[in-house]
């Protein structure tokens, strides 16, 4: 049986088409069609439907490869889909789109989140949850006083993966509680927050929530002859676009600890017990079994490389990062104003302490990302959180070599890389879950597999070390945060 799964990332899109045992049968990437419709503001949008579009286009390519293998459409049993965190639009009774999705890196609802702080803090303080403006309940209150039209029109708050889903089996209104956390949604009580009701938000434009990875049905007529497949094909509840990297990373057990690190960084991991965090630089998913992923997530990445040295000329400056370590230079390298975790700072900027050619800064800027992930191991474990030697990390990072290898002298720490380290595989682990697989901790541990191990060089650990315990002082004067 094949299974495939779908990522719904914030600049483009991929699926993959796997076998019970992990083995890639194929591939597929693109871009969205005009989806992106940023603005000025911290704004950024996107219309649902071009997510079904890259849906279609994604399932197309790899059903013509799984052919030239000598497999057919029949043989995928299920499929899941993932979306990104935090992005919610509102839809009519049957699912439609209303108003275009506020992604998740939208930062407008700013009044909307203090709101949320005063009338909200005592369950924050209860969870250790403290809500952002990219969460999805501070979008969900900007929408309701800005649009009010369209909120007195909408029937159903969706995300992402619940449109998807929908337009999979024609089925409404269900989502998962990945997808749901920064919606408000309580995964230890295991609903909607009641308060939700009392700003307003009725309860009945919510969705109902499953777990990840639960089958909801077969696909539906339409969706099967757009997609090409089968309508014996079973559609799986889906989750967030973290959620699913840290699945396909190998968090699939207490102990197991994914860095994910492409445009923006994450750090998730698996623990027995809801890791609770009164400053709220953490947030809890959690597994169907019963364990809990806590996560934490930066606004640091490779996007910082991309604004500062352009994408095209990222690759040219790989080849002489090695023989210019340790820099010297300090680099905190934020992607925009504020930062929620390894610390809280809203006023945060990037800075850079030390100067050099651009083949050096960009090395620094390697540098300072291994540092900041650094501090955010050091959290989660002040935080009770066990995280051993050996890491396992994703994202676009684990395509560049040398800064795999300066993130794991920084880290002192052995760097696992998936043989395919992308969301879409934690989805197609979510399709397997239900049907090949007895649980999603099962399916996550079968399909699972290492392409090879990054060790750090032995010879600048002490360096390194040192270093950083500069970076982390500059960070605690310049941010006036306690580490």
């Amino acid at each position: 049986m094949l299974f495939l799964g779908i990522d719904i990332g914030g600049n483009s899109a991929n699926a993959v088409v796997a076998d019970e045992h992990g083995e890639v049968i194929a591939f597929s990437k693109c871009g969205y069609l005009s989806a992106g419709i940023p603005m000025r503001g911290g704004r950024h949008e996107q219309h649902p439907k071009v997510w079904w579009i890259a849906a279609v286009n994604l399932t197309g390519k790899c059903l013509g490869q799984i052919r030239e293998k000598g497999y057919k459409a029949e043989d995928i049993g299920a499929v899941s889909c993932n979306g990104t965190s935090g992005t919610v639009f509102l839809a009519d009774e049957n699912g439609e789109p209303l108003t275009n999705a506020l992604v998740f890196d939208d930062t407008r609802a700013l009044p909307e989140t203090d709101h949320l702080h005063r009338v909200f803090g005592d369950y924050e303080k209860k969870r250790g949850i403290l809500f952002q403006p990219s969460y999805g309940l501070p979008k969900i209150l900007w929408m309701k006083k800005n649009m009010p039209e369209e909120f007195d029109k909408c029937r159903y708050i969706m995300h992402p993966a619940d449109y998807l889903l929908k337009k999979l089996t024609g089925k409404t209104g269900i989502s998962d509680y990945a997808s749901c956390l920064k919606s408000g949604y309580d995964i230890v009580d295991g609903d909607f927050a009641p308060i939700i009701e009392k700003i307003g938000i009725d309860r009945e434009r919510l969705p109902e929530v499953a777990a990840p990875g639960t089958v909801i049905g077969s696909l539906s007529k339409s969706a099967a002859e757009e997609l090409g497949l089968s309508e014996s094909t079973l559609a799986a509840a889906g989750a967030t676009d973290g959620y699913t990297g840290g699945l396909c990373g190998g968090a699939n057990e207490p102990g197991r600890w994914t860095s994910i690190l492409g445009n923006t960084f994450s750090l998730k991991g698996i623990t027995k017990d809801y890791v609770y965090d009164s400053k709220g630089r953490i947030y809890c998913h959690k597994l169907p079994g019963g364990n809990y992923m806590p996560s934490g997530m930066s606004n640091t990445g490779g996007k910082c490389l991309e604004d500062v040295f352009g994408r095209d000329n990222l690759s040219k400056f790989d080849a002489s990062v090695l023989g210019l370590i340790p820099t010297g230079t300090l680099v905190y390298p934020l992607n925009s104003e504020g930062e929620h975790f390894p610390f809280v700072k809203s006023t945060a900027k990037k800075f850079v302490i030390g100067y050099g050619d651009e083949r050096e800064m960009y090395t620094a800027h390697l540098e300072g990302m291994a540092y900041v992930e650094k501090l955010a191991i050091e959290t989660m474990e002040k935080l009770g959180c066990r995280i051993g030697r050996d890491l396992f990390a994703v994202g676009g990072s684990t395509k560049g070599k040398a800064w795999l290898k300066i993130r794991a002298t920084v880290l002192n720490r052995n760097l696992h890389i998936p043989k395919f380290p992308e969301p879409a595989m934690g989805s197609a682990m979510l399709a397997a879950s239900g049907t090949a697989y007895s649980s999603l901790e099962e399916a996550s541990a079968a399909m699972f597999s290492e392409a090879e191990i990054v060790t750090p060089y032995p010879d600048f650990v002490f360096q390194y070390e040192r270093l950083y315990l500069e970076f982390k002082d500059k960070c605690s004067s310049l941010f006036s945060v306690n580490l």
